[in-house]
């Protein structure tokens, strides 16, 4: 199988994508456990909007590495691009599961929920976030940050407040005040930031 994956990756190099295609499949028909036959596969397939086959294969190295948090981040990715964002969720809550709140994931999990119009579901993912980590500015502007993407600047404020609160020094919180003031119309406020 590896001579089929070296050629494979030569007419990728070409842009051959269909020799390329050709070379890889049958590595991996190969050596179906293989993470690199199946990562080029993958990978291959996304580049030609095959998204369903490229789930697929993500599927079945999920199932080798079931602990690979980057891996399932991937998968569930594939899954927002193919309008399936339960099972995007599914694995988002695996990685929390895994490394714990944070960041990134909550941050992907409100994008899908806002992406499905569940806007209840979508702060309260940043609301966890603020609760797992209450001394976190960063976190409290996210927060506020997400009430004004979602139309309510009224909730948003009192969190740019509590930001301002917590760390007055901080360099982000008057940029979040600034976008604020320009988002409800007053220009010279934002200015003053």
């Amino acid at each position: 199988p590896q001579p089929w994956y070296e050629i494979a990756l030569y007419y990728n190099g070409l842009k051959m994508t269909d020799l390329s295609l050709k070379a890889i499949q049958k590595a991996y028909a190969l050596d179906r456990n293989n993470e690199w036959y199946i990562l080029g596969l993958a990978n291959l397939y996304i580049s030609q909007n095959k998204t369903t086959e490229a789930i697929e294969l993500y599927e079945r190295l999920s199932k080798l590495k079931p602990d690979d948090e980057n891996l399932l981040f991937q998968l569930s990715g594939l899954y927002v691009q193919d309008n399936n964002g339960k099972t995007a969720l599914e694995r988002l809550n695996h990685v929390e599961r895994l490394i714990g709140k944070n960041q990134a994931v909550s941050f992907e999990k409100y994008k899908i929920y806002k992406q499905y119009g569940k806007d209840k579901k979508a702060i309260k993912e940043i609301e966890a976030l603020v609760g797992e980590f209450p001394y976190d500015v960063d976190y409290v502007l996210l927060l506020g940050d997400a009430w004004m993407d979602l139309g309510y600047p009224e909730k948003a404020f009192p969190k740019y407040m509590d930001a301002m609160k917590m760390d007055p020094n901080n360099p982000s919180v008057p940029l979040s005040l600034a976008d604020y003031y320009n988002n409800i119309g007053d220009s010279l406020s934002a200015k003053k930031q």
